[in-house]
């Protein structure tokens, strides 16, 4: 029973805050900046969304299901919006390979913790870690392929790197199931 106090007031010390940060965002105006800044035209919302679809949605599907899937489930997708055949294997590749670590729900990072003679904290530390240079990098460059200007760019992956480097530095808190979980956001 203390020990599912202590967890539970870890994760409402999480929720408290975001709930203070988001409070504090909108209390000094960045709410209505973000609504500016992210105002686009038709053309390169088409842009935004191949990108979400590119780098977080290939994440999501491999923390979810693994095993190889979002390269045969976004290769075709991204192959139906133009962008050619090449790029749709390599952006559908790139758009995976980030979450790896924690596919399938954290299993191959439970599986070497099991395996291995270490603590699972330093492990997900390093895992997010890697993770976090891997998602920047794929994200950078399919934003700039896409041909998304880089301050808006910066706009779109603020949120999502955000979160990853903040659960990055509070790894005591966070398993491979919760990071397989929230990995996609």
């Amino acid at each position: 029973m203390i020990t599912g106090s202590i967890v539970g007031l870890k994760i409402s010390s999480i929720i408290f805050s975001t709930m203070f940060f988001y409070s504090l965002y909108r209390s000094l105006g960045y709410e209505k900046q973000f609504k500016r800044e992210i105002s686009i035209d038709e053309k390169e919302k088409i842009k935004v969304l191949q990108l979400a679809l590119l780098v977080y949605f290939g994440g999501f599907m491999e923390t979810v299901s693994g095993f190889g899937v979002p390269a045969a489930v976004i290769g075709p997708l991204i192959l139906s919006t133009g962008l050619g055949s090449f790029n749709a294997v390599l952006y559908s590749l790139l758009g995976h390979g980030w979450a790896v670590p924690f596919a399938s729900l954290g299993v191959p990072t439970i599986a070497l913790y099991e395996i291995a003679p270490t603590d699972i904290v330093p492990l997900v530390t390093y895992s997010q870690f890697l993770i976090s240079i891997s998602l920047t990098i794929s994200a950078i460059y399919i934003g700039f392929k896409v041909n998304i200007p880089l301050r808006k760019l910066i706009v779109i992956l603020l949120p999502s790197l955000t979160i990853i480097y903040t659960l990055m530095f509070s790894a005591s808190l966070a398993t491979p199931l919760l990071v397989g979980l929230i990995s996609f956001i």
